[in-house]
C-alpha cells in the first residue's frame, strides 16, 4: 500500500474587526470630492447621471455596487438617515432633488434609489 500523502491544512484568513475596518475606510469627504462641481469640467452635465448616483447611494448605504439589488432592511440601514445622506450627496455634487423624492422605505432597493436620483437636474 502506498504511503498517504500529507494534506496541508487550509490557510486561516484573518478576519478584521469592525474597528479595523473603520480605520481602513475612506472618509466620505474623499469619496465625494471628485464629484464636487468645481473639481472637473465633466461635472457640467445637466443631470446627475448613473455613475455618480451609484457612488452616492452606495456611500450613503455604507456598501459597494455589488449590493445594489439589496434593500435597506437587508443592509441594516435606517431609511430616514439613508435618505438624508443621499440628499446631502446629491447637493454636494451640485445637483438638486427634493428630500421627499428619495425613497426611504425599508423595502427600498438601492438600485431604486439610484434610478430616482440619476435624473436630478443641475442646481
Amino acid at each position: 500500500m502506498p504511503p498517504k500523502k500529507k494534506t496541508s491544512a487550509p490557510k486561516k484568513s484573518t478576519k478584521w474587526t469592525r474597528t479595523q475596518l473603520k480605520t481602513k475606510a475612506l472618509p466620505i469627504s474623499s469619496v465625494m470630492a471628485p464629484m464636487h462641481p468645481t473639481s472637473a469640467v465633466e461635472n457640467d452635465l445637466p443631470f446627475l447621471g448613473h455613475a455618480r448616483s451609484v457612488v452616492i447611494v452606495t456611500t450613503a448605504a455604507g456598501t459597494d455596487a455589488s449590493n445594489l439589488p439589496r434593500s435597506l432592511s437587508q443592509l441594516g440601514r435606517n431609511g430616514p438617515s439613508f435618505q438624508q445622506d443621499v440628499f446631502e450627496g446629491v447637493k454636494h455634487a451640485g445637483y438638486k432633488i427634493g428630500l421627499d423624492e428619495i425613497p426611504d422605505a425599508p423595502s427600498t432597493l438601492l438600485i431604486e434609489a439610484v434610478n430616482v436620483i440619476q435624473q436630478a437636474p443641475k442646481a
